[in-house]
């Protein structure tokens, strides 16, 4: 791995390439993957598909965390990555109990820690790599939302987002814990604050735009703009959830991450995963 990071380090321009390609395939055929996956699973009962889908998500589980604690038997200091990779599985787990209506979603973590895998020697930062994954994450619900397929969606899906981001924290930590991935990393400290700095600003902005929407509109009325900030803040949800369990047939529940509980839990996960870099090798 480090030999691949290495290589992909000294070419920018392919490396770039490989993140756009990835990053193209992970949003674009949407509609070709569903209905591929319906054909192939089409007459199988909802249990006995979400049942398979686990197992084969069970498998890859099982070979990359094989794979990790083989790398991490070699590391002096392994406590912080162990401590991430407990940590990050639990939240994935939580998340397909609590946050994902059908197990092939799991795909989320797979594809975005390919992605930030790739990513990461353009970057040369784990914080700013998961962060950066995240955006783009965001960016392909937002795809998904407002363009692909917006008669059949009724909220802008943060579940997604978050299934993206703690996908991209996997990939760090399967960087993180390779002996010489220490002499990739950009100067950490400095590049560490400064962009949580930067991101906790986009944050506060981003939650100060959907929460407060009577300051942004009393604003826009001062300025004298023709806007109507409530209405266009209302857009992430076309149709609103009444309780904390939402119920699809046949009696699956699952919870729909609200706007401003999405930013809420983007930017706690991401304050706990910037803290990857400690004690690198």
């Amino acid at each position: 791995m480090i030999k691949f990071i290495n290589f992909l380090s000294r070419r920018r321009i392919q490396n770039l390439t490989f993140v756009v390609l990835v990053y193209l395939l992970v949003t674009l055929p949407h509609e070709l993957v569903g209905v591929t996956i319906t054909g192939i699973f089409k007459g199988v009962p909802r249990a006995q598909y979400d049942l398979t889908i686990l197992c084969i998500g069970g498998v890859v589980l099982l070979t990359f965390a094989s794979y990790l604690f083989l790398q991490l038997r070699k590391l002096e200091k392994l406590k912080i990555p162990l401590v991430f990779f407990i940590f990050c599985l639990t939240a994935m787990i939580v998340s397909l109990k609590v946050i994902i209506i059908v197990n092939i979603e799991i795909i989320h973590f797979i594809q975005y820690a390919l992605l930030g895998i790739l990513l990461f020697p353009l970057i040369k930062n784990y914080f700013a790599t998961i962060a950066m994954i995240t955006l783009l994450g965001a960016i392909d619900e937002a795809y998904q939302y407002y363009y692909l397929s917006p008669q059949r969606t009724n909220y802008y899906d943060f579940n997604d987002v978050i299934l993206n981001l703690l996908g991209g924290a996997m990939g760090m930590i399967f960087l993180r814990s390779h002996i010489g991935i220490r002499q990739f990393l950009s100067p950490r400290e400095s590049a560490h604050r400064r962009t949580w700095i930067y991101y906790s600003m986009i944050i506060a902005m981003m939650s100060l735009l959907i929460w407060q929407k009577n300051i942004i509109q009393d604003g826009i009325d001062m300025i004298g703009l023709p806007l109507d900030w409530a209405d266009f803040g209302a857009v992430l949800i076309r149709k609103p959830t009444t309780s904390f369990w939402t119920e699809i047939p046949p009696k699956i529940l699952y919870h729909v991450v609200q706007p401003f509980e999405g930013i809420c839990l983007v930017t706690i996960l991401l304050f706990i995963f910037s803290y990857i870099y400690k004690e690198s090798e």
